[in-house]
């Protein structure tokens, strides 16, 4: 299935001010669908030699982009993308840095099944609360702590379900708390088809307790068998898009 978008035609042999030209459009709707928050939301879209940019906010603390590269022009080719973030401000402050580093020589990370940190994620839920995420080396886990009238505890333990736990990379212990609205809109528009299909996401603390959680999307053609997770081994050659989340700490009062 092709999908064609022009502008400027009819209009003699004027050149298209814009050709889109995509193999399988249910991918591309899988990775707007994570950034759509309204149903009226409007969006500004950007053109460039490098591709599309649409970025998308929501009441000043909420900003999402997706990002359609230009390799997505060439529809043979196996290295066409779309690739998504969304990024998240405090509102009535000046715009932080977006640039992510790791904490330190070690990458602090884990992948665990989409399905199950979406349902850990919903399962949290505090109105108007936060969110405590923690890594321990030793033994090697990673727990979520939400309070609220009560405490609650999501522990994913590496060694106990490595099934659960796909991978799971840590060096020091690390905890930072996250505002759980913004935590939450990481997973809560995910397509219920990339659930499904469950590749995987990565979680990964950064300097300063940056927050970034990448979720996979197969934007194949339908019926063509693609295999890609972040565990690494063997991959087939396959059409995915990466769509990145990234969430900023509480600051300490």
């Amino acid at each position: 299935m092709s999908s064609s978008t022009t502008s400027g035609q009819g209009q003699g042999d004027e050149a298209p001010d814009l050709v889109c030209v995509v193999d399988c459009v249910h991918g591309m709707v899988d990775a707007l669908s994570c950034v759509r928050w309204n149903k009226h939301q409007g969006a500004v879209v950007e053109l460039s030699e490098h591709g599309i940019v649409v970025t998308v906010e929501e009441s000043g603390c909420l900003q999402a982009k997706v990002y359609l590269k230009t390799e997505c022009r060439s529809v043979g080719s196996p290295d066409a993308c779309i690739h998504a973030e969304i990024r998240t401000r405090i509102p009535d402050t000046v715009a932080w840095d977006y640039h992510f580093e790791h904490a330190g020589n070690t990458p602090v990370t884990f992948t665990v099944k989409s399905a199950i940190l979406k349902e850990s994620i919903d399962d949290l839920e505090w109105p108007g609360s936060s969110i405590q995420i923690q890594f321990h080396p030793d033994p090697p886990s990673v727990i979520f702590k939400g309070e609220g009238h009560g405490d609650l505890e999501i522990e994913f333990s590496y060694y106990a379900n490595t099934d659960l736990l796909i991978a799971f990379q840590c060096d020091q212990e690390l905890s930072y708390r996250y505002k759980y609205k913004f935590l939450r809109a990481t997973t809560s528009n995910v397509p219920s088809s990339v659930l499904k299909e469950n590749r995987g996401s990565k979680v990964t603390i950064g300097r300063g307790g940056m927050l970034k959680i990448q979720h996979l999307v197969s934007v194949a053609r339908l019926g063509t068998q693609s295999y890609h997770n972040f565990a690494g081994g063997a991959q087939q050659p396959s059409r995915i898009a990466f769509i990145e989340f990234f969430v900023k700490p509480e600051e300490d009062d």
